[in-house]
């Protein structure tokens, strides 16, 4: 069995899915991604791991391009992720 969660990308939409037993609720979860952009795709993981009662997250991040803000990214941004570089104006 999978969870699923669907989010909106600047040009349609996309789903994410994992399995049910992929992680469990006192699980260290690192969720890794190259580009955080408006955060759509890190923010449809969260809400993931949320509904599986994981409460320690964290966010790693190659590129922050900080010039695009959005809700999404602003509670990403509330767990503190590592970013090696960013782009600001």
């Amino acid at each position: 069995m999978t969870i699923s969660e669907t989010y909106e990308l600047e040009y349609g939409a996309d789903t994410i899915e994992m399995h049910l037993d992929a992680v469990s609720k006192n699980d260290i979860v690192l969720v890794h991604d190259d580009l955080l952009a408006t955060g759509g795709t890190a923010f449809a993981v969260l809400r993931m791991l949320k509904k599986l009662d994981v409460s320690n997250i964290y966010f790693c991040f190659l590129i922050d391009l900080e010039i695009i803000q959005t809700s999404e990214k602003e509670i990403i941004y509330g767990y503190n992720p590592n970013v090696l570089v960013k782009y600001s104006d």
